[in-house]
């Protein structure tokens, strides 16, 4: 497939850590192919098979058509974000200077300064104002005058304290791809503390592009975070949530005999 095209286009996703290095964990990279078709190929980091089996090799070998002079490849940001990925020993840096890569965001800024180029003024903001009909002078001069009310400064205090608040609840972070969209909170919650993970915030989100789904599992106990990522490893998947649905039904259904046991026993 990588060999019928030589036009691709890059994306890198990275998480940021509290104070330390962002971690690279995914590649995603599009095929265009003939007959205005492509492909989409995604690569986690945290999935990839042992460096010494058949699939491992498969992608070194795709990576290596990849990264040739006779390809061109459309990424957004610098090169140096893609290097970051070589730790992972899919392709080296010397690969990476080999294609013809286009920064799509430097192509964009030219572009977008050749359509509104930026106009000097010598005059100050007073001057400018003097220039404008009354009726828009009145309503800039009242904008300048209006303080914020009780309210809305309680808001903005609110909001900084949730901010700061979500960083101490998130300092030590677990993340999950692609989990399955019909775990809720409340069933993320119980099934974590049914494998003694200690949380101290979960959450999820959705992304717009993708439509796949995260999970965020926030804990202050950053000594177990290897261990309780290998508890969780397979959980939240779809065959999980299949678990999760029989294992549930079983329960209800066990729960109403017991009941209907003892309401027997109580009439007799």
């Amino acid at each position: 497939m990588a060999t019928s095209s030589n036009l691709f286009t890059l994306d890198i996703e990275s998480i940021k850590n509290f104070k330390q290095t962002n971690k690279s964990v995914l590649v995603q990279i599009q095929i265009f192919l003939p007959h205005n078709s492509s492909a989409i190929l995604i690569f986690e980091m945290c999935r990839l098979p042992s460096e010494h089996t058949t699939q491992f090799t498969l992608m070194n070998k795709f990576f290596e058509i990849l990264f040739n002079d006779k390809n061109t490849i459309y990424i957004w940001g610098e090169i140096k974000e893609l290097i970051l990925f070589t730790n992972y020993k899919l392709f080296s840096e010397a690969q990476c200077h080999l294609a013809n890569i286009q920064n799509l965001q430097n192509i964009f800024k030219t572009e977008w300064q050749k359509l509104h180029p930026h106009i000097l003024s010598n005059k100050s903001s007073n001057e400018l104002s003097n220039d404008l009909p009354n009726e828009f002078t009145n309503i800039i001069i009242k904008k300048k005058i209006n303080e914020l009310s009780r309210e809305e400064r309680k808001r903005i205090h609110n909001r900084s304290y949730t901010l700061k608040q979500r960083k101490k609840l998130y300092q030590h972070e677990i993340i999950i791809h692609y989990i399955d969209h019909r775990f809720t909170i409340t069933n993320i919650k119980m099934i974590l503390r049914q494998n003694s993970v200690a949380f101290s915030a979960v959450n999820t989100s959705i992304s717009s592009r993708t439509n796949r789904r995260t999970l965020y599992i926030g804990t202050k106990h950053k000594h177990l975070l290897s261990e309780y990522k290998q508890q969780i490893k397979y959980l939240f998947t779809t065959e999980h949530y299949k678990q999760f649905k029989r294992f549930n039904r079983s329960s209800c259904k066990d729960d109403r005999r017991s009941h209907h046991h003892r309401d027997t026993h109580r009439t007799n």
